[in-house]
Order: structure tokens, then sequence, then C-alpha cells
């Protein structure tokens, strides 16, 4: 089968030609431009992500005509606009790569999905380990794949492009009023019901928090802060020759909770925009609008040392690195976000810093404070030996940790309820899910404070 056709419906014998898919965004590869599938036929949004046939050389049209789907609202003009979070786009593509990764191996083409080959599916993701971390997958990795390939699954269905049809089963839940504590019963459409996945973790088992004498290693082993009058002396003191990026990314989310995909995606004009007065006492809380996970922009509390160390970095070092990119490239447009590659990047100076460096920024930080720990592991696919680097902690920790220190060290203040502060600075709209996340682990922690513990403690929370 063609890795673009779009008609499955053939009486005569075909050849199975793998995908070989691999995740492409719109503007990085401007040859697929004009190529002639009706879907790809008006423009797609900005840095929109997709998935292409190595096989091939084509856009693979199925993910496409899913995608689009998916994550974009047609406009009352050509254009097309992109809902939802482009991280969550991100995950789809990636989930969907895996996927067809998998019906290649299983020489299967999309057409063939059906309830056997989707549980076969999750039976291998539960036989091998990650090749990034040599570990399982986890339960809420294996999870968050499935719901991709069903939602793909669904589309198909619905297009007439699958042999087999899945069936949709109607069940019963209780959803708890949110006035009583009376339960209300809902049937809702489960599709595929009869695909069999893990059952969804109890998310307060994966609340990694820092301990106070991990936190100050780490943050060093990320970088000096800069040199700022509003701190106190011996806090002034650093490195200054270094850069600070790094540092000022982890502080960005273990001073606030901001998620690292918010971190990166921290804009000069918001930060331009916090009218915070100048001689401030530096943990004075000066609000600032943020992006938040589901596209809203809503205000943060930013302390205001912080607020004066990212405005030094802006008049420095990054704009050494926006002075690099334009020495590099001619038609370099200024990026709208704070934090940008470093000026001696080889690649790409001045160009914005995405999630993924942010990662390998937090993973090598651990390594050079002396964190990591190294495993051998064996691929059970493969039986090829490996060493994994291993780290305790990733970068969605340090929210963790500023949820949980931020909830003891209100509660001491005499903050009665402490919950309803840190529910609007993590930008839940539900204050049920900041208790269900945190409600258990925040009580644990509590309950092993001690005085020399609470000391190091306000010494580190400047929120």
């Amino acid at each position: 089968m063609s890795a673009t056709s779009v008609s499955t419906r053939r009486s005569e014998p075909v050849s199975f030609v793998p995908v070989n898919a691999y995740v492409q965004r719109w503007l990085d590869s401007p040859e697929l431009a004009g190529i002639s599938i009706a879907t790809a036929a008006r423009k797609l949004p900005n840095r929109f992500q997709f998935l292409v046939s190595e096989t091939t050389g084509l856009v693979f049209e199925p993910a496409l005509s899913f995608l689009k789907r998916k994550f974009t609202v047609q406009l009352p003009t050509p254009e097309v606009k992109q809902k939802k979070s482009p991280l969550s786009l991100q995950a789809v593509a990636y989930d969907l790569k895996d996927l067809f990764d998998f019906l290649d191996a299983k020489r299967k083409g999309f057409e063939d999905l059906d309830v056997e080959l989707l549980n076969s599916y999750v039976a291998s993701m539960t036989e091998v380990r990650s090749p990034i971390t040599g570990e399982p997958y986890s339960d809420k990795t294996i999870i968050r794949r499935v719901s991709s390939a069903k939602l793909f699954c669904a589309w198909a269905q619905s297009e007439g492009r699958l042999k087999h049809r899945f069936d949709t089963d109607f069940v019963e839940i209780d959803l708890a009023a949110r006035d009583d504590e009376r339960s209300k019963k809902k049937a809702i459409a489960k599709f595929a019901a009869d695909v069999e996945e893990p059952d969804t973790p109890d998310e307060t088992l994966h609340v990694n928090v820092l301990h106070p004498d991990e936190a100050p290693v780490l943050l060093n082993a990320l970088g000096p802060l800069p040199e700022l009058k509003c701190l106190h002396a011996k806090r002034r003191k650093s490195a200054s020759r270094l850069p600070c990026r790094n540092r000022l990314m982890g502080e960005c989310a273990f001073q606030t909770g901001l998620r690292r995909a918010e971190v990166v995606g921290l804009t000069l004009e918001s930060l331009r925009a916090c009218r915070a007065m100048e001689g401030s006492a530096p943990t004075r809380l000066y609000a600032i609008k943020v992006r938040r996970k589901g596209g809203k922009t809503l205000p943060v509390n930013f302390p205001y040392w912080l607020i004066e160390a990212l405005n030094k970095y802006v008049t420095t070092e990054r704009a050494a690195s926006v002075e690099a990119g334009r020495k590099r490239d001619p038609n370099y447009e200024e990026p709208k976000t704070v934090f940008l590659n470093h000026a001696h990047s080889i690649r790409s100076p001045g160009k914005p810093v995405n999630t993924e460096t942010f990662n390998e920024i937090f993973h090598q930080a651990q390594i050079d404070a002396g964190m990591s720990t190294e495993d051998e592991v064996t691929d059970p696919a493969t039986g090829v030996k490996k060493t994994v680097i291993k780290v305790p902690y990733v970068v969605h920790d340090l929210r963790h940790t500023f949820a949980v220190w931020t909830y003891w060290r209100r509660k001491r203040d005499g903050d009665a309820e402490p919950w309803l502060y840190i529910q609007a600075q993590l930008g839940h709209a539900d204050l049920r899910t900041t208790l269900k996340i945190y409600l258990r682990p925040a009580s644990l922690f509590e309950a092993q404070v001690s005085d020399a513990y609470a000391r190091a403690l306000k010494g580190l929370i400047y929120g």
C-alpha cells in the first residue's frame, strides 16, 4: 500500500510498503509546501507538526488529515488556526509515529487496525524499555499513547478508512457534584472499550519534591545568579562571567511553579509590561502574564529579585545572543521569548530555547551536582546492553517542589487557605485538581519538617 494512498478498498493484493514515519514541522520543510495532497492545499499554521514517510519522502496523508481535524480550525479567510497547545500536538504526533513504527514492524497498514492489533500494541509497550531512560514505559505513557491511537482509529473509522469496525460502548460513571457530596450517574461513550490498557495511576505517587539540602546544590549547578543590588550581599557574589540563563530558567520554575513549556514560552512583552517598583523588597511579588497550559494568559506572581535578574539577563546575555543571531543570518528576526540559545551556540545562536533543551540542561546539572547514578540495562527486544545515567528529578519536579514548599510556608505564616493561592499560581481551573495532586504529599512533607528543616526552607523560598 502506498504511504499516501487514501483508498483502502482494493480487491487485488498489494505489496506492503512501510511508512518509516518521522515528525516534521511545516516551516522546517518549505520543500514540502507545494506537495499535491488535498489536505495540505491550504497553508498550515506556523510550525504545525505532521508526519512524513521516509520511504516515499512524502507527507503521510492519513496522519496529516487527522492532525488537521483535531488541532486546527478553519478561519473565514483561506488560513487555518491551530487550536489546543502546541505541546499537545507534538505529543500526539510522536504517539502516532510510535504507532506506525509498530505497524511497520508487524507489516500492517493503518487500515488494518483492529482490537487485536491495538491490544498487541499495548502489550509491546509493557515488554520493552524506553530507549531514552532505559526504564520500562510508565503506565501514564502507555495510557497517553493508547488514547492517541484510539483517537486516530475513531477518525479513520468515521472516514471509512478501516477494514474492521471498532465498537462504541456506553458505560455509566459517577460524577461528584460541585455543590454537594451527592453522586451523579452519567453514561459516556467509550470507543474501543475492549482494548486493554493500564489503570490510571495515582497522580500523588509522581509528586517528587526536592529536599532543602538538594535544592541549592542543584540550582548552583545550573549556573550563577547575576549580581543584583536587591539581594543580600552574601547572595550577590557570583561568577558573573559565566552564563546565568540556565539558572534563571530553573529559578522561574522553582520560585513560581511554572511548567517547563511556560518557562521557555515566557515573553519579553510580558516581562516589560510588569510594573515592578525599583528598590522593592526582594521578596515582594509582582504579577507577570504567562500563557498557561490550554492557551489562556493568566497572571503569575514573581518575586522582585527574579524580575530584576530576568531584566539583567535580557540586557546582557540575551542581547549578545540576538547580536550573534543577526551575524549568523541576515534574515534573522528577534524572537518574542525571553530565553534564547547562547551567543556561542554552534548551530542556532539567538533562537528560542525549547523544552527538550531545558530537559537536557536540567539533566546535566544533576550530573554536575553529583546526583546521578549509572545503571546497565539490557533491551529485551535486541539483547543489547548499555549504560544509562539516571537522575532523581525532572524539570516538572521544580513545580511540585514549589507547590509543596509554598503550602508549608504559607500555612506556617498563618494563611488559613494556602491552597487557594497555590491553585491560582499553578493555573489550575479547579481547586479539586490542586488538592487531588498535592494534599497528601504536602501533609506528609509537613509531618517531616523539623525546626532546622524549616530554617533551611525559609532561606530558599522567595515567593
